[in-house]
């Protein structure tokens, strides 16, 4: 986890942007300045690529219900995304999973995600509690496995994004194969392993 997507206009080039890496990201926005789908820096809350476009807290795209896993699958029939600055539909496909160990971890000592409600910790959290609820593990411990609260005014109406459900399944399912997981090992999740 996090994921590479690719935000492709109709007709056009793909953009590519990350979803899932809460520990940097704030979320994903059409940038006013570049004019495509780009990510917002946790640390400055301005655009990761021309580093001066600051959005409101209404530009951040919930994309979770608009990106399926890689073979197109998603928990609920995709809806329409974002369109692009000329109002037109875009398609979205994750094309490749970065593996940045596990999320959460301080960065050069710190941890800019903590006491901060952005939509990308909206969106992982909400896929970390459906799996927690799915594999019975107290949703307490996986919290403080990732090192991360709850941003309960960024989660009305959320549902759950499909690929980040995975990625944190599948690192779930590694670690309690380990010795000593810092989470209840389920029957249910034993049974995956």
């Amino acid at each position: 986890m996090p994921y590479l997507v690719d935000a492709c206009p109709l007709p056009g080039d793909p953009v590519r942007f990350v979803i899932g890496n809460w520990p940097e990201h704030a979320g994903v926005v059409l940038c006013g300045v570049c004019r495509v789908v780009r990510n917002v820096s946790i640390v400055t809350s301005r655009c990761v690529k021309c580093d001066t476009y600051t959005p409101t807290d209404d530009e951040f795209w919930d994309y979770a219900p608009s990106i399926p896993y890689f073979d197109g699958s998603s928990v609920e029939p995709l809806v329409d995304g974002l369109l692009d600055a000329d109002g037109n539909p875009m398609l979205f496909m994750p094309v490749s999973t970065l593996n940045v160990g596990t999320l959460g971890r301080p960065i050069d000592g710190r941890t800019p995600w903590k006491e901060r409600d952005t939509m990308e910790m909206a969106i992982f959290v909400m896929a970390l509690l459906a799996f927690a609820g799915e594999y019975g593990i107290p949703e307490a411990q996986l919290l403080r496995y990732y090192n991360i609260d709850v941003p309960f005014s960024k989660m009305s109406g959320r549902s759950v994004s499909w690929p980040i459900y995975q990625d944190i399944r599948a690192q779930i399912i590694a670690r309690a194969g380990q010795p000593g997981p810092p989470f209840e090992v389920t029957e249910r999740l034993a049974a995956d392993l």
